[in-house]
């Protein structure tokens, strides 16, 4: 059983640039128990993305699709080519407003809370070390 992109290659059709990456990304082997799947280091050298990346947008809830096995993380090749037609955007249309910062947003959310008032900044207490000088006293007579 081929997976597409080597059916191609066995029906004398040129794989995509694409597709030639993800193959790049597998190494060979008699026998693949994850056909079709890529591991994040492979997926990451495929779209030539850091394996921190990956982990930025799955954080973020913004990435490819993955699973996780036995502890380690899989990326299905054509849940991933899904997801990329996914980002496509509509000639002019931007990919967020402008001034608009999704982690922004997020962080002051996580900090405030619903309904909770804000905290007032407390003034910074001096850390050991040398003492500050006093003024002199003036002299009683």
């Amino acid at each position: 059983m081929n997976s597409v992109p080597e059916q191609r290659i066995v029906n004398a059709a040129a794989p995509s640039a694409l597709e030639q990456d993800l193959l790049d990304g597998v190494s060979p082997s008699a026998f693949n128990i994850f056909e079709g799947y890529l591991t994040k280091p492979e997926m990451a050298k495929a779209i030539k993305r850091g394996v921190r990346t990956l982990d930025n947008w799955h954080r973020n809830h913004t990435g490819p699709p993955r699973t996780q096995f036995g502890g380690i993380i899989l990326y299905n090749i054509e849940a991933f080519k899904t997801w990329l037609a996914a980002q496509s955007l509509q000639h002019g249309e931007r990919a967020k407003p402008p001034g608009h910062s999704y982690f922004l947003a997020k962080q002051q959310q996580q900090k405030r809370g619903p309904g909770r008032p804000r905290k007032q900044p407390q003034q910074q207490k001096r850390g050991p070390g040398r003492p500050r000088k006093q003024p002199p006293i003036a002299a009683a007579e």
